[in-house]
């Protein structure tokens, strides 16, 4: 996810770390930091809930997705 988001945006992290917690609920966040040219992206995100009767890779997509919409709120910006 990454490595895509960055090739097709100009903007260049350093890091990522994800948080996962279930006092965040759905109010996703994430923050940048930036210090000396670092850059840090730092992002909470609810703890996946399953549905019993998914399977493992629809668990999969479904926190894939999840996340990858937290990550590109880094690079897409409205």
């Amino acid at each position: 996810m990454w490595d895509w988001l960055q090739e097709r945006f100009p903007d260049r992290y350093n890091s990522y770390k994800i948080y996962f917690s279930p006092l965040v609920g759905g109010a996703h966040a994430t923050q940048n930091f930036s210090d000396s040219g670092y850059r840090e992206t730092v992002m909470f995100v609810n703890a996946p809930i399953f549905a019993d009767t998914s399977t493992s890779m629809e668990n999969e997509i479904d926190a894939s997705r999840t996340i990858f919409t937290e990550i590109d709120h880094n690079y897409v910006i409205i």
